[in-house]
């Protein structure tokens, strides 16, 4: 009789409901060889319902975050257009000692990605693109000039989307996940992502309820740099859903 009267999605939501009830709010599981040098960074500033407002993690701070895009700078030297995608959006970020741009879309095309030679970064990390619509950003430093891509889709069985993070000298492998902690069952939506240098893990993000990031302090600033300029954009993708 039980099983029923309610179906998974009832059940998942009832449980995630009791949690709030009981005061303690859903978290991502965290994996469980997360370096101890990755400290929790709690999301400060971010509200529901309020897409374009700025949040801070840590020492970063995500401000004039905007729907559509102002600066294409970053795209225009892959040759992709905003008419191309669902839905755009634009934030910087800025830490201690750079700032950068990010331009995002999402339900981009496969075929303009892969026709504009967006993941031809002479990296060497490969991707294939399995899903027709992808979310994809391009993240570009001011006092570098350094550039680097976000590619992430999802397989048709799967809730989650995986992707990269890249550029000639960077391979940075975003895994999703739904998993709670606490317990076994999953949530019918990301809990967060968790990204890996060469297998290992180095960082994650997590997007639900006020959110948080984690970023190993002994990876190189480019990488901490690129970790968080990410994590940001996943932060806002499940905010503009």
């Amino acid at each position: 009789m039980f099983r029923q009267l309610f179906s998974p999605l009832t059940m998942t939501t009832l449980f995630v409901a009791a949690l709030l009830v009981g005061c303690t709010a859903a978290r991502m599981e965290l994996p469980a060889n997360m370096p101890a040098s990755a400290s929790e960074m709690p999301v400060e500033g971010r509200k529901a319902f309020k897409f374009n407002e700025p949040f801070s993690f840590g020492s970063y701070d995500i401000f004039d975050v905007q729907y559509g895009w102002k600066v294409t700078t970053a795209w225009g030297m892959f040759g992709f257009d905003s008419s191309q995608a669902r839905q755009t959006f634009e934030f910087r970020m800025r830490s201690k000692d750079q700032e950068m741009i990010a331009n995002c879309a999402t339900g981009v095309n496969r075929q303009s990605i892969q026709s504009s030679n967006f993941l031809n970064t002479g990296g060497t990390m490969n991707f294939e693109l399995h899903s027709s619509q992808v979310f994809a950003c391009t993240f570009a430093e001011k006092r570098s000039g350094r550039t680097r891509k976000l590619v992430m889709n999802q397989d048709t069985q799967s809730i989650v989307m995986d992707g990269i993070l890249t550029n000639k000298s960077l391979g940075i492998s975003v895994e999703g996940t739904q998993k709670l902690s606490g317990t076994s069952m999953p949530l019918l939506d990301p809990t967060g992502y968790y990204f890996r240098k060469a297998g290992k893990l180095i960082g994650s993000v997590e997007v639900i309820n006020n959110g948080a990031v984690w970023i190993d302090s002994h990876q190189s600033k480019t990488v901490q740099t690129a970790l968080a300029g990410a994590s940001g954009a996943l932060l806002l993708y499940q905010d503009l859903k």
